[in-house]
């Protein structure tokens, strides 16, 4: 649970303005005023667990010791385009900095010691149905011995 206030303490910390927090939860700049205004009364849920997640987002950085990137930093605050072609070439552009930012490796290089499993996911599960034609090769290939 947070509050109006809380989230309003939280933008501060995370150095956002009410536009990028509200870029940021999905949500009109309009509402986020109205939830700090409103001081005590509750944010939903689902905006107070994102709130959350940036702010310990926020404090990992701190902890990992590695500094911001300012490029990134910069690229983060421009607007995603409206256009799915300029979407994808938005993030590729992000994508290549990464590649070659010594910040940037740094960050993924510490990610990786912190977190090893998220470098190299594990497969998804098989989807049901799937899983429902594996049953079905079994029990198929039982009948034949």
């Amino acid at each position: 649970m947070m509050t109006g206030a809380q989230l309003a303490a939280a933008r501060e910390t995370l150095g956002r303005t009410v536009r990028e927090m509200a870029y940021d939860l999905a949500v009109t700049e309009d509402e986020i005023r109205a939830w700090e205004a409103a001081g005590g009364d509750l944010i939903p849920l689902r905006q107070a667990r994102d709130v959350k997640l940036f702010l310990a987002d926020n404090e990992w950085m701190e902890a990992a010791g590695v500094p911001e990137c300012p490029w990134n930093t910069a690229w983060e605050k421009q607007p995603m385009p409206d256009r799915l072609s300029d979407q994808v070439e938005h993030i590729r552009r992000r994508d290549a900095h990464a590649e070659t930012c010594g910040t940037c490796l740094a960050f993924r290089r510490r990610m990786e010691e912190m977190w090893p499993s998220l470098a190299d996911p594990p497969p998804p599960p098989p989807a049901p149905p799937s899983r429902l034609a594996a049953a079905w090769k079994r029990l198929i290939g039982r009948g034949k011995s």
